[in-house]
């Protein structure tokens, strides 16, 4: 299953930025971008500041108390109350 995963992943991306002949999709301009340690950090902090609290404030307390107990000590990213 993972390595059927990764091979749709690769040839997606191959046909999305169109260096596969015989996609299922049309071929587009997209570029493949490499992410760096900045857009990393960026992302860090829009899921700390905005997506983790909104999840929080949806799902409630207790979903707040696992991701703190089981997610928050692996990412190092916890609920803040």
């Amino acid at each position: 299953m993972w390595r059927a995963a990764e091979v749709q992943r690769a040839e997606g991306e191959a046909c999305l930025t169109g260096q596969l002949a015989g996609c299922t999709v049309e071929p587009s301009r997209m570029q493949r971008v490499t992410e760096s340690a900045a857009s990393r950090a960026a992302i860090r902090a829009l899921f700390g500041s905005a997506v983790l609290p909104g999840w929080v404030r949806r799902c409630g307390a207790t979903c707040a108390e696992s991701w703190n107990a089981v997610a928050g000590p692996v990412l190092v990213v916890f609920v803040r109350r």
